[in-house]
C-alpha cells in the first residue's frame, strides 16, 4: 500500500493531468499521447452554426479516441493470440476513464463493509469473511489508486 502512495505521489507531483484531454478526445486513452486533430473543430466542422449550448454538449459527451499507432498495435493485437488480455486491458482502461465507473469504488465500500460486518457477526462459524473483506478492501484501494494513475502522464518538460 505504501509504494502505491509513494508511486502515485510522484506521478502526481512530476507528471500533468490529461483525464480531462482524454475524456475529450484530444489524447489516446491507451497512451495517453495528444492527437494531432482537434474533436471540437471537427464537432463546429459538422455544426456550423454552432452555439453556446452545442459547446457545452459536446464538452459533457466522452469522446475516447486511440492514435494511429495504438489502433495498429490493437489491429495486430487481434490477429496474434493476444487479443484476449490486450482487449481486457483497452477496455478496462477506456472503462475506468469513463464517468461510469465514478460509483465502482463505493461498490466496493458497500461489499467491504457488508463482509466486515458478517465476519463479526459469524466469527465462530466461517472465517471466509476475514479473507474477503480483506480482498475487497485492497481492490477499492487498487481501483482508486489505478484511477489516478491512469489521470496523470509523465511530464516532457514542456
Amino acid at each position: 500500500m505504501i509504494l502505491f502512495i509513494i508511486k502515485i505521489r510522484k506521478r502526481t507531483k512530476n507528471g500533468k493531468s490529461v483525464k480531462a484531454d482524454i475524456l475529450l478526445g484530444l489524447n489516446c486513452y491507451s497512451c495517453k499521447e495528444h492527437i494531432n486533430d482537434d474533436p471540437l473543430q471537427e464537432f463546429a466542422n459538422r455544426h456550423p452554426n454552432l452555439t453556446q449550448e452545442d459547446r457545452d454538449v459536446f464538452f459533457k459527451q466522452e469522446n475516447f479516441r486511440m492514435c494511429t499507432a495504438c489502433k495498429r498495435d490493437d489491429t495486430l493485437n487481434e490477429v496474434t493470440k493476444d487479443s484476449k488480455l490486450s482487449n481486457f486491458i483497452l477496455k478496462s482502461k477506456k472503462y475506468l476513464y469513463s464517468k461510469k465507473s465514478r460509483f465502482l469504488p463505493l461498490y466496493y465500500i458497500i461489499i467491504y463493509f457488508t463482509f466486515l460486518l458478517l465476519d463479526v457477526f459469524l466469527k465462530e462459524q466461517t472465517r471466509f469473511f476475514f479473507y474477503a473483506y480483506n480482498v475487497a478492501l485492497f481492490v477499492y484501494w487498487y481501483i482508486i489508486f489505478k484511477r489516478i494513475d491512469l489521470g496523470y502522464a509523465p511530464d516532457d518538460g514542456k
